[in-house]
């Protein structure tokens, strides 16, 4: 199984940092064979670590307003 979670929010708010850890731990338990995050921006701003280093991969996920 290859998961992809998308529109991830990669600014460094600890907010979303601590939920979409979470979310990435549990998803991690399920033992897939790739955890992949799709967020915006890239590169992932300072603070984000802990969610970059939780996937296999980001991949660019243009914000729209942009």
């Amino acid at each position: 199984m290859r998961i992809l979670v998308v529109h991830a929010w990669l600014k460094g708010n600890l907010g979303d940092v601590l939920q979409l850890s979470v979310l990435l731990a549990a998803l991690r338990d399920l033992k897939p064979a790739r955890l992949d995050l799709a967020g915006y921006p890239i590169p992932a701003g300072e603070g984000t670590e802990p969610l970059v280093a939780a996937v296999d991969r980001v991949i660019p996920d243009p914000f729209w307003w942009f």
